[in-house]
């Protein structure tokens, strides 16, 4: 995700920008069609349109963490329906800057439409990793009566606690543009990176010493821990 690169500013363009709209599904946007012949305009609709995905991405990262200790049909639907709204979001981000990109454009507005596309992807696949992947193992636990040792469930949520921080972070700099959050970033990219690894070999010594819990959710485990890693590196 190319946000330390990103140079429209949520804060500075919004007086600019429309209010949210409907689109034709009535749902609110903030890809005004209208805004297409002034590029500056368009750029910062799609710039807040991106911030609204991050939003929503960070509202089911949130929560998913306790699917595995507590499984809940509703709230598991209720992560779901929100990728569902990201998707959405992603697809009509794409197809707006392709229809901006039709103009005549700078090169330095080219290289922004590039950069919103790209963090749109990077947020759609953050989506999906928590809203498909990590879902599904935590219903995979629920259906086979599963559950993580204490040991390994504080590892889990610790680091899932990191991963929030930074989609925090993230939406600051989205939001902002902040230079300095945005070094922070990149750094924490590199910096989970360090602690996933840490994290695996410390579940590797819980298998040594033959803990039943451990034993039985290895595969669950290891794999929550590279998703989250994935989520993390997505919006940095």
């Amino acid at each position: 995700l190319a946000l330390p690169l990103v140079s429209i500013v949520i804060g500075i363009c919004e007086r600019l920008v429309p209010e949210r709209t409907q689109d034709d599904t009535g749902a609110l946007t903030a890809l005004d069609t209208n805004a297409l012949d002034h590029t500056p305009l368009a750029l910062a609709c799609a710039q807040r349109e991106l911030l609204s995905i991050a939003e929503n991405v960070q509202a089911i990262l949130l929560p998913v963490m306790s699917l595995f200790r507590s499984w809940t049909p509703e709230a598991a639907r209720v992560i779901q329906l929100r990728e569902d709204k990201i998707d959405r979001m992603h697809f009509e981000t794409k197809i707006y800057i392709s229809q901006l990109r039709e103009h005549d454009l700078s090169g330095s507005e080219e290289k922004k439409t590039l950069e919103i596309v790209a963090m749109a992807n990077s947020l759609e696949e953050a989506g999906d990793r928590i809203a498909v992947n990590l879902l599904s193992l935590a219903e995979k636990m629920q259906d086979e009566g599963l559950a993580f040792s204490d040991e390994g469930t504080r590892d889990l949520e610790r680091f899932h606690d990191q991963v929030v921080t930074n989609g925090q972070l993230a939406l600051q700099v989205l939001t902002t543009g902040d230079a300095e959050a945005a070094r922070q970033l990149v750094d924490e990219k590199d910096r989970i990176r360090v602690e996933e690894q840490r994290l695996q070999e410390r579940h590797l010594k819980r298998l040594q010493q033959g803990g039943t819990a451990s034993v039985e959710t290895t595969n669950i485990h290891q794999e929550v821990l590279r998703l989250l890693k994935q989520v993390n590196a997505a919006l940095s």
